[in-house]
């Protein structure tokens, strides 16, 4: 893109969201297995913003930015990525984050995210 070799390389995506809800997925039959985790796989490296993890007991987790997104990527996952696997999906997980937070006279109050 430039002529000039001390060109600077790109700088990597700053996302200012963060994973927040959560499914996990799975294979109704067991012999699907690989080809969800290579879809997994693929779908991981083509959205930053989703998380796919595996968890210690086995269990395959994606973590999305919203319901929209993870709507998304379940899509994307069915149609392009891992096509003809039928999937078992969890409920979503949404996390309930809360914690203290210190005013000015150095007490604290209870502080829930989204207030």
């Amino acid at each position: 893109l430039s002529s000039e070799p001390d060109c600077p390389p790109f700088e990597p995506m700053r996302l200012a969201g963060a994973p927040i809800v959560q499914v996990a997925v799975e294979p109704t039959d067991i012999s699907s297995l690989p080809t969800l985790e290579a879809g997994l796989r693929r779908l991981d490296d083509s959205d930053p913003a989703l998380e796919t993890a595996t968890l210690p007991t086995g269990e395959l987790v994606l973590r999305a930015c919203g319901e929209v997104h993870l709507e998304r990527c379940l899509h994307d996952l069915r149609t392009t990525f891992a096509p003809g696997v039928e999937l078992a999906i969890s409920p979503p997980i949404v996390p309930f984050r809360e914690g203290l937070a210190p005013e000015a006279d150095g007490s604290a109050t209870a502080a829930t995210a989204g207030r």
